[in-house]
This record gives structure tokens, sequence and C-alpha cells, in this order.
């Protein structure tokens, strides 16, 4: 059971050092800009909750910059335009371009530059939560670090859905006050992505993680369904489950593929479905649709419609 509050703030630097202090200060990465071209602002703003930073950044100049202190988050960057170039340690510059997703390890990040005119959506997380939402799935700890493709193409349906789904999230829903007054929204949101990022982005462990393994007991099983429908209302993510009844996260997903063809956590969105729709039944045509929709879970309202018609045949 977690707690996420949800810190919102924005960042406008004016000038080199400006722009070399706010990584410093807020983000722990210790950068010098060895050129500019034109850069008379950089302007980002951010939403932090459970770990994860999604931030719209823009700038009307270039910059050149290094790494003094890299920082160790992974970083997803959805351009807006064709923007950045990025060197790896040991490894060749690729770069964020318009049509495509980019994966970074920014801790192997030694320098790179920015074009004039730039602007990008980006996600931020730390690297100890990827590994632990990839060792949730594999049953054991990795080994090697986790290494993704560093681009993959928003042609693929799948990720052009989770890049809009991305921009969604930060110009409406992250807006609504009642996005920051739930923590069963939240939490849904940042397990969501999550998944999202280890199971649907290509890395080293994605064959093992999609390998047979053994299936839970189907005493186990019933145990798991129990506990949901026994919180429904608080933000659990699939470790509770899994704790809950004895048996690893990749366990019970296989037990819920056998048994009702989905993940734990679909599972867990249907009843809650199932609750929004019954209070729609019991208040009636003057019932606050989005509001319902959010104290169960569903921050995302054109997900949640297409969730509800997947699950009901019709719209909310």
């Amino acid at each position: 059971m977690i707690d996420i509050p949800v810190v919102a703030y924005s960042a406008r630097c004016d000038s080199v050092s400006a722009v070399e202090d706010f990584f410093a200060h807020q983000w722990g990465q210790v950068y010098r800009l060895t050129s500019q071209e034109n850069l008379s602002f950089w302007h980002a703003d951010f939403y932090h909750f459970a770990d994860l930073t999604l931030l719209s950044a823009r700038s009307d100049g270039g910059y050149g910059f290094t790494a003094q202190v890299p920082s160790q988050n992974m970083q997803i960057i959805i351009p807006r335009s064709d923007c950045h170039s990025l060197t790896r340690a040991g490894h060749d510059t690729y770069h964020c371009r318009l049509g495509f997703g980019t994966v970074v390890d920014m801790r192997q990040v030694t320098r790179g530059h920015t074009s004039g005119g730039w602007s990008d959506i980006q996600l931020s997380m730390p690297y100890p939560n990827v590994e632990r939402a990839v060792a949730r799935n594999l049953g054991y700890q990795p080994k090697k670090r986790i290494a993704f493709e560093p681009v993959f193409s928003l042609a693929d349906p799948r990720h052009s859905f989770f890049a809009s789904y991305l921009l969604s999230l930060f110009e409406t829903t992250m807006r609504s006050p009642d996005f920051g007054a739930s923590p069963l929204a939240l939490s849904s949101t940042a397990d969501a992505i999550m998944q999202y990022v280890v199971n649907f982005l290509q890395h080293n462990y994605s064959d093992s993680m999609h390998s047979a393994a053994s299936s839970a007991e189907a005493s186990k099983l019933m145990r798991a369904t129990d506990f949901i429908a026994a919180h429904l209302q608080d933000p659990i993510v699939v470790e509770d489950i899994a704790n809950a009844v004895g048996v690893s996260v990749r366990s019970l997903q296989l037990a819920f593929r056998d048994r009702f063809d989905c993940t734990p956590m679909q599972y867990l969105r249907r009843l809650r479905l199932r609750k929004v729709q019954d209070e729609l039944a019991a208040i009636g045509p003057q019932a606050n649709v989005k509001r319902i929709a959010m104290r169960w879970g569903f921050a995302h309202w054109r997900l949640f419609k297409i969730y509800f018609r997947n699950e009901f045949g019709r719209d909310p």
C-alpha cells in the first residue's frame, strides 16, 4: 500500500549557467554546457509522482554539453522536433528524432547536443525502479544491468499509443485536482507506465520474461482473487497480491493468464469497472461519470471510455 503525492513545478532558465544550476540542484546531474546557439531560454514543466518524473521541455536555441556527474535515471524521450544527439560511453552517437522514441540510460551519456528550437516529452525513471519491475516479472533478480534497445518506432501502434498516453497525462489528467487527491489513480497510473516500459520496450531480459514458467496452485489463485476483491479501493500493485498469497509475480501472472486470459491487474481493472457501472446505475443520469471513474482508479478519461466500452459494449 503506498501514498503518492504529486509534486508539480516549472523551471525557466534564461542563461547557460541557470540551466547548469537547475540540473545540478534538481536532478543531481552535473553537466557543463560547452556551446550555445542563440540560447535565450530553456523551459520545462514537471510532474513528479511515485519516483517517476514526467516533463515537457523546450528551448529557443541549442547547446552542447558534457556530463561531469551523470544521472542514474533511465529516460524515455518522445521528440516533438528533431532535437537531441547523445553519445554513450564506448558507444556510437544516436539521435532523438520525430517519429521515434528513445530510451536512454543516462549513466552512460558522456556528451550531447540539442538543436535550436526543440521540444519534447520525457519520462524519467530511477534505475532501481526499472530493475525491480523487471525482477518481479522474471521471478528472480537480474544479474546484468537492464539494457534497452535505444530506439523504438512510433509507427508501431503500441508505442504510438504510449506516446499519446504520456502526452495526455501531462496536458490534461495531471492537471485535474481529482488526480492528485486519488491515491488509487496515482498508483494505477504509475504501475501502468512501469508495466508498459518493461513489457513492451525491448531489452536484454524481454525473452526471459516471456518464457514459460510454473503456474501458481489453484488454491493460491482463489486466494489471490479474494484478496483483489477485498482491496478494490486500495492502491495495490501486483506485488501486493503475490505477497498476500505467497507466490512469485511471474507465477501469479501465468496462473491468471491460464485461468482468466488476463493479468492480475487487468482482472482488478475489470472488477473496478463493474463498480463504476454499479454506481452509475444507482445514481442515474445526474451521475458525475469522470469523478466516479477517478475514484475507482481510472485517471485517463479517454482510456477509461475504451476500457468501459470493451467490457460492457457501450459508452459510460
